[in-house]
């Protein structure tokens, strides 16, 4: 069997891997990856400095543990929901270990996904006319979008993680199974196993139901699980039907392949309490995302779309409006497994807050990711697994307390609504 070459792509970037002859997924050797930057519409996010008293935070000692030995963690990513026919994970001869959750969600990242034949990245595709999104001028009647400012989100999200008490993964919990929803590898204390390069291998991005299962398997079911140690939420609790995400597409009108729509359910059975829209990678680019976390006034009836083919980001506005005011969400995330987007609306939902577009830390499976790697400046701190943990939790307080909505803006037919 001769060597291969595989190409992949990431947001900005192409990866040229070559593999030696007679290589398996259960090879150890590495492929030679080529890594070449692919011109963009607009650079990354700036990032911005951290306060001094919020270095004092992120320099806070943590827990003395021992230090565990890299090693492939066996992952739920190709078992699907738990239905007790997954086999345990096999038992180590290493000696017993412990390693901090919060450390571990600090240092994971996420694996790269590769291109199908039907996607050409270089083709940018024009989004159709949507009828069925069309309503009367005036409709949709968010008035405002304003910036979460990166240090606000940072400063927020550290004092809530420290206010958690941390969490010790351990060799006895991963070998007995109980971890395996903590799919992502990290940098410190796991690597990908087997069955996540099986799973990856055969997972080409062809639709945006593949994206869609991508971040079902890896970063979502992470966040959740994380979410739920840190809740200390019993796998046979009840509130657990809360705690997983589902298919809402039946809610929108549109048919169609430029989204896909999952959601975490509310307390009330028509309820919602976060919404998650997935845009393929190659439908959405840098300037639609600006354009989507742009601040300013939107265009009276902008949102309501009209008789021509709409932009993508107010397309993503209405959609996104439409589904929280009907059920009553208020929390959303926008990704396209590379970037992400997290927002909120006011109760009245005329005012919206949105974060900027933030890389998630993406890189081949085949790589040995290192701490250099992810503290790369062009990923945010915390992370985009961090952040997708804090926003589950400040969907689900009942209080939004956790992360407080914008205020109401008056209503000038009403005064205050």
């Amino acid at each position: 069997m001769t060597g291969f070459t595989r190409t992949l792509y990431s947001d900005g970037y192409r990866y040229t891997m070559r593999y030696p002859s007679g290589w398996t997924p259960a090879d150890h050797r590495r492929p030679v990856v080529h890594k070449e930057v692919i011109p963009t519409e607009l650079p990354p996010p700036p990032r911005v400095s951290v306060a001094p008293e919020q270095q004092k935070l992120e320099q806070q000692p943590t827990e003395i543990f021992d230090l565990p030995p890299r090693h492939p963690r066996r992952t739920a990513a190709v078992l699907g929901p738990s239905n007790g026919n997954a086999t345990p994970a096999p038992r180590q001869t290493t000696q017993n270990w412990s390693f901090p959750l919060k450390s571990y969600l600090s240092n994971a990242w996420l694996p790269q996904y590769t291109l199908g034949s039907r996607i050409d990245m270089n083709a940018r595709q024009e989004w159709p006319y949507l009828p069925d999104l069309v309503l009367p001028p005036g409709t949709r009647a968010l008035q405002a979008i304003r910036r979460i400012e990166e240090i606000h989100l940072r400063k927020s999200l550290l004092a809530w993680k420290h206010s958690l008490p941390d969490f010790q993964i351990t060799s006895t919990l991963l070998e007995e199974g109980k971890l395996a929803d903590l799919a992502l590898a990290d940098t410190q204390s796991s690597s990908l196993d087997e069955n996540d390069f099986r799973f990856l291998e055969f997972s080409d991005l062809n639709f945006v139901t593949d994206v869609t299962k991508l971040l079902a398997a890896f970063p979502l079911r992470t966040a959740l699980k994380a979410f739920k140690i840190f809740a200390g939420v019993p796998e046979e609790h009840e509130v657990n039907k809360l705690l997983r995400f589902k298919d809402v597409n039946n809610l929108c009108a549109v048919r169609g392949d430029r989204f896909d729509l999952l959601a975490l359910p509310g307390e009330k059975a028509t309820d919602l309490s976060l919404l998650v829209v997935v845009v393929p990678p190659w439908d959405i680019r840098f300037d639609d995302l600006n354009e989507f976390v742009r601040e300013g006034i939107p265009t009276g009836g902008s949102l309501d779309l009209g008789p021509s083919a709409p932009s993508p980001h107010a397309v993503l506005w209405a959609l996104i409006w439409d589904i929280c005011w009907e059920h009553n969400c208020r929390f959303f995330v926008l990704s396209n497994y590379d970037q992400w987007v997290f927002g909120n609306f006011s109760n009245d939902m005329r005012h919206a807050q949105v974060t900027t577009y933030m890389r998630a830390p993406v890189f081949p499976k085949e790589q040995n990711v290192r701490a250099d790697d992810i503290s790369d400046p062009k990923f945010p701190v915390p992370n985009v697994i961090e952040c997708l943990l804090y926003w589950i939790a400040a969907a689900v307080d009942p209080n939004y307390e956790v992360f407080g909505l914008p205020p109401n803006i008056p209503d000038p037919r009403r005064g205050w609504s």
